[in-house]
């Protein structure tokens, strides 16, 4: 069974992950940089019965609202219940009215690397991808996603945000967004993972 649960959410969260040689005066929220991407969005995954299994998400869909391109170094995550494992891919979508979503299993082993069939492709790491499309016109085809990965046990994993590390022609930027990705187990707050909600 899978559960998607959309509310409109900011959440406050201690702290940056750090690192090594990143200049941390560089963060900023969407409209604050040159980069944006979704936040607000709370989205679980319910999957009873499995103790060990991969949730993944397609929550950044970045895009260029400055000067670009703006090219990709890392994205990385704040957590209130770990994960076993947790990995980002790129994903290219074909089309608008059928983006990845989210879904049980890794994007890999994925029909058409969603189990509805979603048209597109896993590229590969996250890391030199380049992002030109600009913000004022959303693209309808070959829509450039980045995939969340979680491998997880029985007692789940939540993560409150994430963080887009790029640069662009002028320098190094941070970009944050809160979104919230849950992959419901034992350790993750009932009222995000209720089958009847």
């Amino acid at each position: 069974m899978l559960l998607l649960l959309v509310a409109p959410l900011l959440m406050a969260v201690s702290g940056c992950p750090s690192e090594p040689g990143r200049d941390t005066t560089g963060v900023h929220r969407n409209g604050g940089g040159v980069l944006k991407s979704p936040e607000g969005i709370t989205s679980s995954i319910y999957a009873p019965k499995q103790k060990h299994w991969t949730a993944s998400w397609a929550a950044a869909e970045p895009c260029v609202a400055g000067n670009g391109p703006a090219v990709i170094d890392a994205i990385r995550y704040d957590f209130s219940v770990e994960p076993v494992s947790v990995r980002t891919v790129s994903f290219i979508a074909k089309n608008s009215r059928l983006s990845f979503g989210n879904a049980i299993g890794p994007p890999e082993e994925l029909r058409d690397g969603h189990p509805q069939g979603v048209p597109g492709r896993v590229v590969g790491d996250v890391a030199g991808v380049e992002i030109t499309n600009p913000c004022s016109k959303v693209p309808t085809k070959n829509i450039q996603q980045f995939i969340t990965v979680m491998d997880v046990d029985e007692r789940g994993a939540a993560i409150d945000s994430y963080y887009i590390d790029y640069h662009t022609d002028e320098g190094s930027y941070t970009l944050k967004a809160d979104y919230r990705m849950i992959a419901c187990g034992t350790e993750t707050e009932p009222e995000d993972c209720d089958p009847d909600v």
